[in-house]
């Protein structure tokens, strides 16, 4: 029976045009749909890697491509956040650009449950996301299926306790929104809590999207370092990750422009594609040695040991 997948990707501009041109020559033949969601930014404000980000052209972006589906968001309304959400922060920028995420991806969601297709697999990523397995898309299938069908997320920031030595904050589960692979019912319990996201939110993305799933599994917020690493085990697969950045997020200038430019023109066949593809993970791989630090330093992890 054949299998049908919806592809989610939100964020800022970032490398959407890169990625939406990689995509047909590296899913692999699973029929899918893509559906990407553009978030202008704040006041034309630097990421934090110091970037702004580039206007996009829509055209591009759906240019023939019968299975792409598209919408573009203005950037978050402060004054919305101030009155929808207690910020703990304020909210600052940061919080701002995070919580813009989340609506972007709840609106991701109800517009791949709009069409009515009874989607096997959905896929979430940001727009500068390469996906680790080859190909894209069957690639995580079989990944699924090998590790008993436990929803596929990345390993940066996924911890069972994120502040080990500042025990009172009573959120601590982390778990990564970069990105997602699983069924589409499993996708629904990991992204569907707008009508609860004002009770969920922390302040941070990782820990509001575990606070989310913890819940809807076990129907209690009552987390500890013990119980956590269990539900992260039964429930996900991932493949660690102790620094603060991603090893597989295409950061600026990792990849030049001239050098995609050249990769689109050579994308051919099924094997060809595979050099491709690990030619970037190995160029991705490279700047995360250079750059890796540790998201827990060595007293977190010492406390972490004790407890």
């Amino acid at each position: 029976m054949k299998k049908k997948v919806a592809i989610l990707i939100y964020g800022t501009t970032r490398e959407i045009n890169f990625i939406n041109n990689l995509f047909p020559k590296m899913s692999g033949q699973v029929d899918h749909d893509i559906f990407i969601i553009l978030r202008k930014t704040c006041n034309n404000l630097k990421s934090r890697l110091g970037v702004k980000e580039k206007n996009f052209n829509e055209n591009i972006i759906k240019k023939n491509k019968k299975n792409i589906y598209f919408a573009s968001l203005p950037a978050i309304n402060a004054n919305f956040v101030k009155e929808q959400l207690i910020c703990p922060t304020g909210p600052d920028d940061r919080e701002l650009v995070v919580i813009g995420m989340f609506y972007g991806i709840f609106l991701g969601v109800q517009f791949i449950k709009s069409t009515g297709i009874k989607y096997d697999y959905v896929m979430k990523m940001r727009t500068d996301y390469i996906p680790e397995y080859y190909p894209w898309i069957d690639g995580y299938i079989q990944k699924y299926l090998k590790n008993n069908k436990k929803i596929i997320v990345d390993g940066t920031a996924t911890l069972n306790w994120r502040y080990p030595d500042n025990q009172n904050i009573p959120w601590q589960g982390s778990l990564s929104d970069q990105f997602s692979f699983s069924n589409y019912k499993q996708f629904l319990h990991l992204w569907d809590f707008e009508n609860n996201f004002s009770k969920l939110w922390t302040g941070i993305g990782e820990t509001t999207l575990y606070r989310s799933v913890f819940y809807k599994y076990n129907k209690d917020h009552l987390q500890s370092p013990r119980r956590n690493a269990t539900f992260l085990k039964n429930f996900f697969y991932w493949n660690k990750n102790t620094s603060k950045y991603s090893k597989n997020i295409l950061y600026p200038n990792i990849i030049k422009k001239n050098t995609k430019v050249q990769i689109l023109k050579k994308l051919r066949d099924y094997k060809y594609n595979r050099k491709i593809h690990e030619y970037i993970k190995k160029e991705l791989k490279k700047n995360w040695e250079k750059k890796q630090q540790p998201i827990l330093n060595d007293m977190q992890k010492q406390l972490l040991n004790d407890m």
